[in-house]
């Protein structure tokens, strides 16, 4: 096992410590608490202090039933409800410090029995091959220069070295990018040109076929004149 501390809580029982991760019961996490000499008001003060037996609504009192009302007809009136000014809602206890608040419970750590040391828990093993899954809305993503190693000196070496061909590699890129875009480029131009040549192909076969229409109906006329 390989975890140096393991959460233990300790505490004695005559000559033996006893371990255990569970918070003790007398353990107090809440740093407010209910006024314990807070009381709530009797009904009747209640009614006076407008608390929770006050009611949220009240009938209108200025609200009279119309002239026209009948109540053998109408239903007994009854007037609307307004917000009640006294009313101030559920009656809540003042909050206090709790004398007996001792934080947030975190189990303490212990040394662990059981802890065995590899020195070579994080030493690297041969690697051969490397996978990369990265998700990615542009093609062409080259990864080169992989370098997996536990030697800082060794891996700013190979940094160095490979940074020193960086800009000539750079420009080679550049200089291959304008060569591909220059050839396709001149493809494109070219795809222009002959679908132009078609299309103007396409406008003489199409003016050839009319003249012969017209020829031919005028040969029509002249060997069966009307």
């Amino acid at each position: 096992m390989h975890i140096a501390k393991t959460p233990c809580f300790l505490y004695t029982v005559g000559n033996f410590a006893v371990c255990t991760g569970v918070e003790p019961a007398d353990w107090e996490e809440r740093e407010y608490i209910d006024d314990p000499n807070q009381i709530k008001p009797e009904v009747v003060h209640s009614v006076q202090m407008g608390y929770d037996s006050i009611p949220r609504e009240i009938p209108d009192p200025k609200a009279k039933k119309p002239d026209h009302w009948d109540e053998e007809e109408d239903g007994i009136w009854r007037p609307p409800k307004v917000p009640n000014p006294a009313y101030k809602g559920p009656r809540k206890r003042k909050k206090v410090k709790n004398p007996n608040y001792k934080g947030k419970w975190k189990t303490p750590w212990i040394d662990n029995p059981e802890f065995e040391d590899d020195p070579d828990l994080y030493v690297l093993r041969p690697t051969k091959y490397v996978g990369i899954e990265i998700w990615q809305v542009k093609a062409g993503s080259v990864f080169d220069n992989i370098l997996i190693c536990d030697d800082p000196d060794y891996a700013k070496k190979v940094i160095e070295e490979v940074f020193v061909h960086r800009e000539a590699e750079k420009e080679a890129f550049e200089e291959a990018e304008k060569v591909r875009k220059a050839r396709e480029e001149e493809e494109s131009q070219r795809a222009r040109e002959e679908g132009e040549k078609r299309r103007r192909d396409r406008d003489r076969d199409r003016h050839r076929r009319v003249s012969f229409s017209h020829v031919f109906e005028l040969n029509m006329l002249c060997a069966f004149p009307f």
